[in-house]
């Protein structure tokens, strides 16, 4: 028996560890900060296994190895299976319930480790001091151990700093010591400040974040900042200890404890301790975590995951189809935000590829796509291909094939079509339009269609199809859903509801237009007053009317989308239209936060379903990689300042753009703070230094705040591809988009510095300058300069070894105009320098650049088609004056009427853009707070036609003041208060102006109410109210709120704010829109100068503004203007060439019509016309009762009586079913009847009502 015991022995030893099922191990690691070193011996780990570092030392030791991080990596591997093992082994062959044996003293036991059930882990390990560096944490990957969980604590930032601070006054102090002794300073070791992260933490975060490692995208890491200020070295806690054990040796009357009493008793005492408390804390959330990963195991398993390409994917619920959204007996009125309601009207797309209709037809598609070349198949040639399939099913016409063939084929088209039938809607024009002297072949485009503006004159690459056509065929191909068309009522016929008009109208004691208007607006006030019950609506101020078409009002609602406002509509009977308002709710407190989160489609990971997943109830998602998509969501913070504006924060989570970006950007929130103001949008965002850049658009500008090396830059951007930047130095650079009308394609970009030279950076790496003179130099881009003089002399310099020489002379020519005593001076090099009989001179260049030089040569103007004119003026006195701006705001004022009064250097820069935007720039120097300390810094003020000016300092500071605003300002205390408010500090300004600043990285303003708001690129969004009752300086924290809407209670009690955002009113009828305004919407408008007016009879007011064929490349002042060219060279200086045909002429139309105002008076008449309407019609209610004949049939009588109606019908042959037939079908046919004879006989109202009875009876 017993050699068969130990034969038995020897099998067990002998098991295939291959065989044995796997353990489920939870891992985790906790970092410490170099000053955190000593927490280690207070976390309580005594039921989890360590592996530490030592240990893994040790083993290699023993082993014989060299310390490797593969070696380490393969000794935590072993120490790892010789843990795991006995739990293999329990759970291949798990003990069966027998009585236990007796024990044996003499025999040693070994433990046998206790399987768990399933819903926990077999064991727990911590990773103690390991890994520590990125070549350990990869060879651990290697070996298969995968870190479940990864701490990090550290202490707080003012903690570091003061610690450092310490460490250099000992340090200082030690020095002053050594150098007093005259011994060594290098033997001193200069404290320096740990890293902010352990290098192993780092690795571990990046791999949670690598698409290639598919094990770690289940980490979790977490970083713990320790914020008390207490010494957590406890080098005295280690000092007392030690006191206290020499004491308890001293005392002999006190009796042994076992060291468990003690620790216990230890324990006791500093359970109080932070450290203790910090310590306990991070042990309690890892098993709360290894809990949780659990049941995220659970239930990953019970969920379904659909394949994104399988023939039957399952499909998740989609939106409510179009017919769905109002059908009979739905509420016709509806309140939600403007894009969630735009959703709801488009036709809703198939939500996999598995949805669309299979097979599809691409054969035409494909051969017309290979008929061209592959250098012509850009974008544009893929929508000109798409667009002659959709025309090929949907049967296009001969016109519109011809089109895009010769797009396709890259074929000169010669349009047939005139001008006049390019214009949508032109019947409705040409009384307006012959009023105001435009005739019927030229373009008119409504104000309202920014597509048309936008591409007007502009062409696909290689054809001659406008865009604007192109719009066109996509209009006329692809059916679009139309706004309103589902909100019919489906109760009356449009002859009784126009019956019922009528007989409101008859009540009528005002004119009949007065009256229709009146109700109009009693009905907006209604329809606002039901969403918003605090506040009293009266819209007797919208006098005004814009008509347009229901497209147009698409693009408007398109454009307010960004704003995110809320939208009410409802669908309204009487007048067979739909009231349709868009507006800001504006609440008490002037805040409101808004949660939005995506549903989730994608199974979420570990990290994912523990910290962002809230729906558990899921059970189906899409087959893609979780760590591709993250969780989408964003958090808004909207405020509304007293001067109309709109402030919106925006914290929001998104994936990256593309898979080689790192998956931080799921984990780190972007953040978006934009302004709306009047016509204007522009907020403040990081760049690439993590600095913020102002930006702002303004109708057909787009302008760029930047911080660069000297300061910050000013960049203009405009729709025809002209960018206009002032540089730190003062320089302007301005360039030309590659494209139509480039004047010269071979051009870069060009720079205009100092007083007036011109350089000129080529596409070849070549470079020219152009100087007032006209000596002519350039580079060639072998780096050999080419100087030219007005005597036709040549010097040839070569920079890589900067020898010089001398060229042949050019030939020159020069003469005296005898008629207007100009001298001139034509070169070979087609330079020519003309000096006029005032002394003035202008340089002419082969490229068209102009430069004019006055007499006294103090005043430069640079022009050059394509590009904005340049204007420099020199003040001789105010440049030996040396103005220095006082400090604070003492000379704000100063430069009121003459902006050269605030000029250091007395030279001031002038850019006219050609929508009219001028931009001033000069040199300022002003006092700073202490002892002779002064700041020089450029100054750009930045005017556009509707009277907005904006300031941009070199420092980066931005002070926006709009047109409306500025008016206001005027009104309040004079036309020249926004110069106060420009040059003022940033405390002082007032109500209606923006301040910014890129180093801050801020906006903030603060309005007439005393309130401030404020927004950055960190994603804060702070408001401080004068109202409110919180003295405390401290940034309060942001509630946690869920998916909805959210106001703060403490503005509950807050009355509704005086001032709002005018809410825009629209009426839409069939395909006409009606937009109704007031006087405060049209100030604006109004205010631009760039528009002609003209007012046709007294109710009719338009205006025309032109779009020229070239943009305005001359400066108002321009010199060219009045100096006349001598006609012997006219014909040299002509560079535009003249086309044969004339350019067919575009405008841009807007036509307000005005109405009587409704005031109170009318406003009781009209009260009192409908009160006499409703008395009325509730007697005309109680006749009919009076002589209604009930129906006293049984139901099986209706149905028998259907039964024969329907075999009449058969007999007949007619397809329809009376049994479809409902009794409302019936009665509305009846009052149709009812309403027709009633028109005919309208005194008869008695007789006619008992004969109608009679036939329904």
């Amino acid at each position: 028996m017993p050699p068969k015991k130990k034969e038995e022995k020897k099998q067990e030893e002998v098991i295939d560890n291959s065989t044995l099922p796997k353990c489920k191990t939870w891992i985790f690691t906790i970092y410490l900060h170099p000053y955190f070193t000593k927490l280690h011996q207070i976390l309580k780990i005594q039921d989890l296994r360590v592996i530490s570092k030592e240990d893994l030392l040790n083993y290699i030791k023993e082993k014989s190895l060299d310390k490797t991080p593969e070696n380490l990596a393969k000794a935590c591997r072993a120490k790892l299976d010789e843990i795991e093992l006995p739990f293999r082994k329990e759970r291949k062959d798990p003990p069966k319930a027998t009585e236990s044996p007796k024990k044996d003293k003499d025999k040693i036991v070994t433990p046998i480790a206790t399987p768990r059930p399933d819903d926990k882990f077999d064991v727990t390990v911590y990773f103690k001091n390991f890994p520590q560096s990125k070549e350990e944490v990869t060879e651990l990957i290697k070996v298969g151990i995968n870190i479940d969980l990864c701490y990090y604590v550290k202490p707080s930032q003012s903690y570091i700093q003061s610690k450092l601070e310490a460490k250099m006054k000992s340090y200082r102090e030690k020095r002053e010591e050594v150098r007093a002794a005259g011994a060594m300073e290098s033997l001193l070791q200069i404290p320096t400040q740990p890293d902010d992260y352990p290098e192993g933490f780092m690795e571990l975060q990046n791999l949670s974040w690598s698409p290639k490692n598919q094990d770690s995208k289940h980490l979790i890491w977490k970083i713990i900042e320790f914020k008390t200020e207490e010494d957590l070295e406890v080098k005295e806690e280690i000092k007392e200890e030690v006191k206290e054990e020499q004491q308890t040796k001293s005392r002999k009357d006190l009796k042994p404890s076992s060291k468990k009493a003690e620790e216990n008793k230890e324990d006791e005492a500093n359970a109080n301790d932070p450290k203790v408390k910090l310590c306990d804390g991070i042990i309690r959330e890892i098993k709360q975590i290894s809990s949780a990963k659990l049941e995220y195991e659970k239930w990953q398993a019970s969920v379904k995951v659909n394949s994104l390409y399988s023939e039957r994917a399952e499909q998740f619920d989609a939106p409510p189809e179009l017919s769905d959204i109002h059908s009979v007996g739905s509420p016709i009125k509806h309140v939600g935000s403007l894009a969630d309601t735009l959703d709801k009207f488009m036709v809703p797309e198939p939500f996999t590829i598995d949805d669309l209709t299979k097979p599809w037809d691409l054969s035409y598609f494909n051969h017309i796509i290979n008929v061209g070349k592959e250098q012509s198949k850009t974008v544009n040639y893929l929508v000109a291909c798409f667009l002659k399939q959709i025309m090929k099913e949907k049967g296009g016409t001969m016109d519109e094939e011809k089109q895009l063939d010769s797009f396709i084929n890259t074929k000169k088209y010669e349009s047939q079509l005139s001008y006049a039938s390019k214009i949508e809607d032109i019947q409705d024009r040409p009384k307006t339009a012959h009023k105001i002297g435009i005739q019927d072949s030229m373009m008119i485009v409504d104000y309202n269609d920014k597509i048309a503006k936008l591409s007007l004159r502009e062409h696909f690459a290689q054809s001659n199809i406008e865009i604007k056509e192109m719009i066109k065929l996509f209009k006329e191909n692809i059916e679009l859903p139309i706004f309103g068309e589902s909100l019919k009522a489906q109760s009356a016929s449009p002859s009784i509801r126009l019956a019922n008009y009528n007989e409101v109208l008859s009540f009528s004691s005002i004119p009949r237009k007065e009256f229709e208007r009146a109700l109009l607006l009693l009905d907006f006030e209604k329809l606002m007053k039901s969403i918003q019950p605090e506040r009293d609506w009266n819209f007797s101020d919208r006098v005004y009317e814009e008509n347009f078409s229901l497209s147009l009002l698409q693009q408007t609602l398109d454009s307010l989308i960004p704003q995110d406002p809320e939208v009410i509509y409802e669908y309204n009977s009487l007048r067979d239209c739909t009231l349709l308002c868009v507006f800001f709710k504006t609440p008490p407190g002037r805040l409101i936060r808004r949660l939005w989160k995506s549903p989730w489609r994608v199974r979420p990971n570990f990290p994912q379903y523990l910290e962002t997943f809230a729906d558990k109830t899921l059970n189906s998602f899409l087959d893609v990689d979780a760590s591709l998509v993250g969780s989408i969501k964003e958090r808004i913070k909207i405020m509304y300042p007293a001067d109309n504006s709109l402030m919106k924060m925006t914290e929001y989570f998104i994936g990256p753009r593309n898979l080689l970006e790192s998956r931080e950007l799921f984990e780190t929130p972007r953040h978006r703070a934009v302004v709306y103001k009047d016509n204007w949008i522009f907020g403040i965002r990081k760049d690439k230094s993590k600095c913020g850049e102002f930006w702002a658009v303004h109708e057909d500008e787009k302008i760029l705040v930047e911080k660069e090396i000297d300061g910050c830059s000013l960049s203009i951007t405009l729709n025809n591809g002209l960018i206009v930047k002032i540089l730190p130095t003062g320089e302007i650079l301005q360039q030309k988009c590659k494209g139509k009308e480039d004047p010269c394609k071979e051009e870069e970009n060009r720079i205009i510095g100092g007083m007036g030279y011109v350089v000129r950076n080529l596409v070849n790496d070549a470079i020219q300058i152009l100087m007032p003179s006209g000596d002519f130099s350039t580079r060639s881009k072998d780096r050999v300069w080419v100087c030219t003089n007005n005597k036709g002399m040549r010097l040839v310099k070569r920079m890589k070894d900067g020898v010089s020489y001398n060229l042949e002379p050019i030939k020159v020519q020069s003469f005296t105009d005898p008629e207007t005593l100009a001298k001139v001076i034509i070169r070979e090099d087609l330079v020519m320098k003309i000096t006029f009989s005032d002394n003035s001179y202008a340089a002419f260049h082969p490229d068209g650049t102009k430069i004019h030089t006055s007499a006294d040569e103090n005043t430069v103007h640079i022009e050059s088609p394509g590009y904005a004119p340049v204007k420099s003026h020199k003040d001789p006195l105010k440049a030996r004056q040396h103005t220095v701006i006082g400090l604070g705001s003492s000379d704000s004022g100063l430069g009121i009427g003459d902006l050269m009064l605030r000029s250091h250097n007395g030279i001031i820069t002038e850019v006219i853009l050609p929508n009219k935007t001028s931009i001033r720039t000069f040199t300022q120097k002003q006092e700073m707070e202490g002892y002779n300390e002064y700041c020089t810094q450029l100054i750009c003020v930045l005017t556009t036609s509707d009277g907005s000016i904006m300031k941009v300092q070199q420092d980066g500071e931005i002070v926006l003041i709009t047109g409306e605003a500025r008016q206001i300002l005027a009104e309040k205390d004079g036309q020249d208060a926004y110069f106060y408010e420009l040059f003022t500090l940033a405390e002082d300004r007032t109500s209606g102006v923006y301040s910014a600043h890129c180093e801050k990285g801020k906006i903030w303003t603060k309005d007439s109410e005393g309130n401030y708001f404020e927004i950055g690129i960190q994603g804060k969004a702070i408001e401080k109210l004068a109202v409110s009752l919180n003295v405390e300086e401290a940034e309060p924290t942001t509630p946690r709120i869920a998916e909805g809407e959210y106001i703060d209670p403490e503005c509950r009690f807050l009355p509704p704010p005086l001032t709002i955002i005018q809410p825009r009113l629209f009426e839409i009828k069939g395909n006409k829109v009606k937009e109704l305004l007031n006087e405060e919407q049209l100030t604006p408008f109004k205010r631009n100068l760039d528009w002609s007016y003209k007012k046709q009879g007294e109710d009719c007011h338009t205006w025309i503004k032109s779009l020229e064929g070239k943009d305005n490349y001359l400066h108002p002042t321009s010199p060219f203007k009045y100096y006349s060219i001598p006609k012997t060279v006219s014909s040299i200086l002509q560079t535009i060439i003249i086309p044969d045909e004339p350019v067919n002429s575009a405008y841009i139309n807007r036509t307000i019509y005005e109405f009587p105002s409704f005031d109170e008076e009318k406003r009781l008449k009209v009260s009192d016309d409908l009160k006499r309407y409703e008395e009325w019609k509730e007697k005309q209610k109680k006749t009919r009762s009076t002589y209604a004949i009930q129906d006293s049939r049984t139901e099986a009588a209706k149905e028998k009586e259907k039964e024969i109606l329907q075999r009449i019908a058969d007999m007949r042959g007619e397809n329809s079913k009376i049994g479809s037939f409902k009794e409302t079908d019936i009665k509305e046919s009846t009052e149709e009847d009812i309403q027709f004879e009633f028109e005919e006989t309208p005194y008869q109202e008695e007789e006619f009502k008992i004969v109608i009875e009679d036939e329904v009876e």
